[in-house]
């Protein structure tokens, strides 16, 4: 299948319900699909809503697999969202480890992508995402252009809703990503 030179991915962290009750009748309304980063040992059985992080509800198993029947992706997100480079190697390999086999016993298919809980990485956890079998992973670090070598840490371009006309125009573009890129060379965003 040949592909345009420039795609547009869709991705939501933590499996928050509202991307399934709301996010999805929006994308699928314009014939989109998107990727989902769940994390299975904050997922109820089969509960409609499940409290979490913030009060947000979040997906049950069940979504989650409507939505994986849909044409969605889902990602790992580890188990239980810790912040990785606070924890020791052996809990982190458990969590990167663990949660991908969780996510694909439950989907029956592969896990391919990965995003870092609250975008928080280090050396160690770069390496277990790759050592999981991962083809690339995403974490909070402004920009939308990607260098091969960047693959276990893409960048993104976040979307809120004041993000529209001129302002999603502008993050789309190269301009963006130079700002971003220079801001993280001198320390004042992080990579």
């Amino acid at each position: 299948e040949e592909r345009p030179a420039r795609l547009v991915v869709f991705t939501f962290d933590d499996g928050y319900l509202d991307t399934f009750t709301e996010a999805r009748g929006i994308l699928e309304g314009q014939g989109w699909r998107a990727t989902v980063f769940c994390c299975p040992g904050l997922m109820a059985a089969d509960a409609p809503r499940v409290e979490e992080r913030w009060g947000a509800a979040l997906m049950s198993r069940s979504q989650v697999l409507e939505l994986a029947a849909a044409g969605w992706e889902i990602g790992g997100h580890t188990i239980s969202h810790p912040n990785l480079p606070a924890i020791p190697l052996a809990d982190k390999r458990e969590e990167v480890v663990g949660g991908k086999r969780m996510l694909e016993d439950l989907l029956g298919s592969a896990v391919r992508t990965f995003a870092y809980p609250r975008g928080l990485h280090d050396a160690e956890s770069l390496g277990l995402v790759a050592e999981a079998g991962f083809l690339c992973a995403v974490g909070t670090a402004k920009g939308n252009r990607h260098r091969p070598e960047e693959r276990f840490c893409l960048r993104r371009v976040f979307v809120r809703p004041d993000t529209q006309g001129w302002r999603l125009a502008h993050r789309l573009g190269w301009l963006y990503d130079c700002h971003h890129r220079l801001r993280q060379a001198l320390g004042l965003e992080s990579v």
